[in-house]
């Protein structure tokens, strides 16, 4: 369960912090990201259908899902200024992107995988699939009437090493810098998980002075949400399709994930940015989305369903908008942005 190339990586970033304790934070960011033994830094594959995979996504299911993102963009943002636009897709899997075999009305379609600078046009169309929710979280608990929380160490015991949950002896500093927005009342034991990482990188790409729409689709709540329908937090691991909350088990061979914080997220680009505007910002379920703003593609699929006895678009489109399958389990986050009061 435990690659003792992962214990000593741990090990060794573990021993200049008090007790041996890593954040959250610090500990999914090594099992995730780190060039020897972070799960993005594996070479096998992690997305897909088959039983090797780990998980599959929108976009893994084939071009249908980027034929949808084409028809809503052009809804949104118009033929003409989609014909002025770069497409940037953040966050992109290995080899594959959004529009691979898909017809497009853009000027110019940029991909930037992970770890490639996010040097954005001016005018562009910024795409990303489930890129936020791959970002680390701090998991916080509510005890005694105050916030505490958590990070990860290896259990003393020196017949097995092993890695344990425990209490950290303060907060981290990102945590402190935003405790007045938390509740202060709670019951106890309550706790959050809280992608803050998530929301520093959608501020790294809302710094450029960009125009046109920013648009991701992903799984999340509002803060309200997350305290009441999940007291016990949202995070977990995917791992050969299956999920777990033993988020200790498999460190650098599963990924970790949480639900973001919409209304977190929505601060980022109405209060920490410019060019965002209230009435022009959405945040609602794919199915929803796609409904509003891709009708046409969604009625011609049907139409043709409709005249043979099966089109497997058609079953893609019912996974990607059933409400039991990817329709409600994962949201369109956009908002159009103008920054013309940055102009001289």
């Amino acid at each position: 369960m435990f690659s003792e190339a992962f214990l000593s990586v741990f090990r060794e970033k573990a021993a200049s912090f008090d007790g041996g304790l890593l954040s959250y934070r610090d500990f999914i960011n090594l099992a995730l990201y780190h060039p020897e033994v972070g799960y993005y830094r594996r070479s096998q594959q992690r997305v897909g259908s088959t039983e090797r995979a780990d998980f599959y996504t929108a976009v893994s299911l084939g071009p249908l899902f980027g034929r949808l993102v084409v028809a809503a963009v052009k809804q949104l943002l118009g033929v003409e200024t989609c014909a002025r636009s770069t497409f940037v897709e953040i966050g992109a899997e290995p080899e594959h992107s959004l529009l691979d075999g898909v017809e497009h009305p853009f000027a110019a379609v940029c991909v930037l995988r992970r770890g490639d600078p996010l040097a954005i046009p001016k005018q562009a169309v910024v795409f990303a699939n489930e890129l936020l929710d791959a970002q680390p979280f701090h998991r916080l608990c509510f005890y005694s009437g105050r916030w505490r929380e958590r990070g990860v160490r290896i259990n003393p015991d020196p017949v097995e090493a092993a890695l344990e949950d425990a209490l950290l002896p303060r907060l981290t500093p990102e945590v402190e810098a935003i405790l007045d927005e938390l509740p202060s009342h709670l019951p106890e034991g309550c706790c959050l998980d809280l992608p803050l990482p998530a929301e520093a990188l959608l501020e790294d790409i809302v710094a450029s002075p960009w125009e046109g729409l920013w648009l991701t689709f992903d799984y999340g709540k509002s803060l309200n949400q997350l305290l009441a329908t999940h007291p016990h937090g949202t995070a977990r691991t995917y791992r050969r399709h299956r999920v777990s909350d033993e988020l200790l088990k498999y460190p650098g061979e599963s990924d970790i994930t949480c639900h973001l914080c919409w209304d977190r997220l929505k601060a980022v680009l109405l209060e920490r940015s410019i060019g965002f505007v209230e009435t022009a910002l959405g945040c609602e379920a794919q199915e929803r989305f796609f409904m509003a703003y891709a009708c046409e593609t969604i009625e011609a699929i049907m139409a043709q369903g409709a005249l043979q006895p099966f089109v497997p678009e058609v079953q893609i489109l019912k996974q990607l908008l059933h409400p039991s399958q990817m329709g409600r389990r994962f949201q369109a986050f956009w908002g159009l942005r103008q920054r013309k009061d940055r102009e001289p």
